[in-house]
C-alpha cells in the first residue's frame, strides 16, 4: 500500500483543480479519476483546509494546504505540532505567518465543573484508548495518562481508565469555567499559534 500522505496529496491535489471548472483526469498512485467535471463549479474556488495530528502528516498539511486543521491539542503541547506545520509551509515556499491554523475546541460554560469534569474525562477516554490517538497523545508529551489509560482499557477495566486521564490533562485540552476563564484560556491558544478556532460549546446540564 502507498503510504497516506500520497493519498492526501492527490486527493487535495484533484480538488483544487476539480474546483476551478476544468475537467480532471488522474492517474496517481492512489487516485483515479477518469475526466470528471463540476457542473456547477465557483467563482472563486474555496481554499482547502486540511486535518492532521501526526508529524508527518502536519508537514504535508503545512505544505500542500490553504489552512490546516488541529484538534485534541493544548496550548502548552501546541509547539510541538508547529514546527512540522511551519517546515511543510516553507518547503512549499510559503510564509508560515499567512498560514490559517484553525483549532476545535470543546467548551463548557458556567456549569458545575465536577459534572463537566465526569463528562469530557469520558469522552477524553474514549479517544485516548483508540490506537490512533494514543499515539497521537504520547507524542504530544501525555505518555503516562495516554499508556497506562490504553493498557488498563485493553485488560478490560474501563473504571481504572477513566481514573488515569488526569485532571491536568482535561484543563489543559477542553475549555470550561466562567467566562472570564475561558476567555483567558482561549487567548492562550491564540498565543500559542492558532489563528482561527472553530468552538463547540457543549452542555451537561439536565433539563
Amino acid at each position: 500500500p502507498q503510504p497516506r500522505h500520497w493519498q492526501l496529496r492527490e486527493t487535495v491535489s484533484a480538488i483544487r483543480e476539480a474546483l476551478t471548472g476544468q475537467k480532471v483526469t488522474v492517474e496517481g498512485k492512489t487516485v483515479r479519476i477518469n475526466g470528471f467535471r463540476l457542473g456547477n463549479a465557483p467563482k472563486t474556488p474555496p481554499p482547502i483546509y486540511v486535518g492532521a495530528q501526526g508529524e508527518q502528516m502536519l508537514r504535508v498539511a503545512g505544505e500542500i494546504g490553504d489552512g490546516v486543521i488541529v484538534n485534541y491539542i493544548a496550548p502548552e503541547t501546541f509547539a510541538k505540532m508547529l514546527t512540522p506545520i511551519h517546515e511543510g509551509a516553507r518547503k512549499a515556499g510559503r510564509d508560515t505567518a499567512k498560514l490559517d491554523i484553525a483549532c476545535r475546541i470543546l467548551v463548557a460554560i458556567d456549569q458545575d465543573e465536577s459534572v463537566v469534569r465526569e463528562n469530557l474525562r469520558r469522552e477524553l477516554t474514549a479517544y485516548v484508548t483508540v490506537p490512533q490517538y494514543n499515539k497521537f497523545f504520547r507524542w504530544l508529551g501525555y505518555e503516562n495518562e495516554a499508556g497506562a489509560a490504553f493498557e488498563a482499557w485493553t485488560a478490560g477495566d474501563r473504571k481504572k481508565a477513566l481514573s488515569l486521564i488526569s485532571d491536568s490533562m482535561m484543563e489543559e485540552i477542553y475549555v470550561f469555567g466562567t467566562p472570564a476563564k475561558i476567555a483567558a484560556r482561549l487567548r492562550e491558544f491564540e498565543k500559542a499559534g492558532i489563528t482561527s478556532s472553530a468552538l463547540q460549546f457543549v452542555s451537561y446540564a439536565k433539563e
